[in-house]
């Protein structure tokens, strides 16, 4: 279950986290350090969508879940 989750999350944030690559090796190769930087900055764009991937996902999980068995019992908890 935390697959398909991990999944729709890499679905929603996978083109923030191109358009975020693309903008930053733009800028790297406007400044002309683009071979120095280019390691670095693939490496904290991608923890910072695991980051947000991991943070975001359980929280979808179970707030689903918490629906789930409201409406499977019928009555308020």
């Amino acid at each position: 279950m935390f697959a398909t989750a991990y999944l729709a999350t890499l679905r929603r944030m996978l083109p923030v986290f191109l358009g975020a690559a693309l903008s930053s090796l733009l800028a790297l190769w406007w400044s002309n350090a683009a071979s120095l930087a280019t390691p670095a900055i693939w490496l904290a764009l991608l923890a910072t969508y695991l980051l947000c991937a991991l943070l975001f996902t359980p929280l979808a999980l179970q707030s689903r879940q918490l629906a789930t068995r409201h409406v499977r019992h019928g009555k308020p908890r």
